[in-house]
């Protein structure tokens, strides 16, 4: 988003009075009436010289109001203290200090600027200035779109346009830190290489951007439990507000994703208690967080790049259950692989997930690509290189968990985006972008 600068000058403008007329004749000691001689007739000082001063407080370091003294000589004012200058205004004229610039984010106001020249020749313009109120602005309407027409109570969303450059809205997102060692799962369980740093996840021109990128300063990737050794930094975002799967709703999100070597972007839910509110994590905040997978899965999108690549038009999407009879239960999962029909990285797709009791379906571009059944467990269609789902898996959505929770990050390496089991193979100078143009969660 771009902001408009003014570009305005405080300006100094004169109403001209009436000028005072000379006058001949003469009431005795002059000429005489019909001597012939011609009346001398002085007249008046048509301008005289002004002085304006004054003091400027507010202004911050650095930043300039200009003046002119009537329509010429541009007299830049900076944060000193205090200015003067001379006009030219007309005899008995009168003459107004207007602000007609001020700097960008400021609002300067003239607090005495008024006054008739022939009463002061000297007069004072004080001018205050500060930082302009905030307006807070209302979250724009974001366009229907053919499946979100169905669902008419917004519960909550976020399109960023709204958000000042910086970290993402404080009521609405939280940043991980750490690489699962904190959580007792170094490499998040996937041998991942990044670190995740809230620095890595910002609003940029109204859009979040998730930055994944190479630390040149570090040489070989040893992750532990400080970000000293690793040689990669990304971010992973988690929604404050949680999507409930125990009613019906409807969940979309306008994303690009980076396909580039040893990338492995996802957005997904998890279950309970949210992850990176706390850094480390307490123990109650680790108690309260479902072992994964008992309360399972939801992959709206991932790009693996070990799998789909080469090319960047194929993404997966993904259900996981628990499997087995209690805890700790296996993954269990199934997906299915979609080409879009156009780049998932230099071009924005919408990434849906609808709910029921009874099913979820997965939808990419308002176009379903999979619906998955609780009754039969099942999902259809199914990719071809996709398992199915073992007799013994459970269904949690809406049942054993009902609160979800949106996580979109960009891990980097790992067992599903990298060759080989130590992420040598990631690029050295690795620098990718996740951009997430708008999350909204509606209902019926």
């Amino acid at each position: 988003m771009l902001t408009t600068r003014r570009s305005r000058k405080i300006l100094i403008t004169m109403t001209v009075g009436a000028l005072l007329a000379g006058c001949g004749g003469s009431s005795g000691g002059g000429p005489a009436a019909g001597s012939g001689a011609t009346p001398v007739v002085t007249p008046p000082a048509s301008t005289q010289t002004l002085t304006v001063s004054g003091s400027v407080s507010g202004l911050l370091p650095g930043t300039l109001v200009g003046v002119t003294n009537n329509g010429s000589d541009l007299i830049t004012i900076d944060s000193n203290g205090t200015y003067q200058f001379d006009v030219q205004i007309p005899y008995d004229g009168a003459y107004d200090v207007v602000i007609a610039s001020e700097p960008v984010g400021q609002s300067c106001t003239v607090l005495n600027g008024s006054g008739t020249g022939i009463t002061q020749n000297v007069s004072n313009a004080d001018i205050n200035c500060a930082a302009t109120p905030t307006v807070p602005v209302a979250p724009s309407p974001i366009p229907a779109t053919p499946l979100s027409s169905a669902y008419h109570t917004l519960v909550w969303q976020d399109d960023f346009a709204q958000d000042t450059a910086g970290a993402p809205n404080a009521t609405l997102w939280a940043m991980l830190t750490g690489n699962g060692t904190e959580y007792g799962n170094t490499g998040w369980g996937n041998n991942e290489a990044e670190y995740y740093l809230p620095s890595n996840a910002s609003v940029v021109n109204g859009a979040l951007q998730i930055m994944g990128k190479a630390d040149m300063t570090v040489s070989g990737n040893s992750c532990g439990n400080s970000q000293s050794g690793c040689q990669f930094s990304s971010a992973r975002v988690t929604s404050l507000k949680s999507i409930d799967l125990g009613q019906p709703g409807f969940l979309e999100v306008q994303a690009q994703i980076p396909t580039a070597v040893g990338s492995w972007p996802a957005i997904w839910l998890l279950p309970g208690a949210t992850p990176g509110q706390a850094f480390p994590p307490s123990p109650a905040q680790l108690a309260a967080q479902p072992t994964w997978p008992s309360g399972g899965e939801i992959d709206l999108v991932e790009y693996l790049w070990l799998y789909l690549s080469p090319g960047d038009t194929v993404v997966q999407t993904s259900i996981h259950l628990p499997a087995g009879a209690a805890s700790p239960y296996a993954d269990s999962y199934q997906y299915v692989r979609t080409t879009l029909t156009s780049s998932a990285s230099s071009a924005f797709h919408l990434y849906q997930l609808s709910w029921t009791a009874g099913q979820i379906e997965y939808a990419i571009d308002n176009s379903v690509i999979m619906t998955c059944v609780k009754v039969t467990q099942t999902c259809t269609p199914r990719d071809p290189t996709s398992p199915g789902v073992p007799a013994v898996s459970s269904w949690p959505y809406g049942t054993t968990f009902s609160q979800y929770y949106l996580l979109m990050n960009l891990a980097i390496g790992g067992n599903a985006g990298i060759t080989g089991s130590n992420n040598a193979l990631v690029p050295a100078n690795y620098d990718q972008r996740m951009v997430v143009n708008y999350v909204r969660y509606l209902t019926p």
